[in-house]
């Protein structure tokens, strides 16, 4: 019997994935701090993050790998310790429910430590900037689960839509 990648990954997420969310640009809308006249954002706006778009939070579970350091990330100023350069990175695996795009930014929120839902109101933790999204398919070319790399962003504080 061949394997059923969409189900393993669903039942991985089920036992191993953890509360999110993605916040998805909305294709043609623009956020309330955009001024039409010159085309800007106000780049400390806590809904679009300075993009102008407008969003809508998708809240989800799925994983997340520990940080790692990929090229791109190379030539970011950070503070680290002399010779090390502090990763910035992370690779998110999520279901195929959500097409995330690189308009689009990951949140970590805060979990319940015991019931590890999400916190009420919610909390985000950071924020991650979606650099690459790639389709993960099976052999008959039907996306599974995405696999997507995104760079972690210093915000200090954020605003989710319930």
């Amino acid at each position: 019997m061949p394997m059923n990648l969409r189900k393993e990954f669903r039942d991985y997420i089920v036992k191993h994935g953890h509360w999110m969310v993605v916040r998805q640009a909305i294709p043609g809308r623009y956020c309330a701090c955009r001024n039409d006249h010159s085309q800007e954002s106000d780049p400390r706006c806590t809904d679009c993050l300075g993009t102008g778009y407008a969003f809508i939070d998708r809240f989800i579970k799925g994983r997340k790998s520990r940080q790692i350091k990929l090229t791109q990330s190379l030539g970011a100023e950070q503070r680290a310790a002399i010779t090390q350069m502090a990763p910035t990175d992370n690779i998110f695996f999520l279901q195929h429910t959500i097409r995330p795009t690189m308009l689009d930014y990951i949140l970590t929120i805060a979990l319940d430590p015991l019931t590890q839902e999400p916190e009420r109101p919610y909390r985000a933790l950071s924020v991650h900037d979606i650099s690459d999204v790639r389709e993960q398919r099976d052999e008959k070319g039907r996306i599974e689960y995405y696999a997507v790399t995104a760079e972690t962003r210093a915000w200090p504080e954020f605003s989710i839509n319930d």
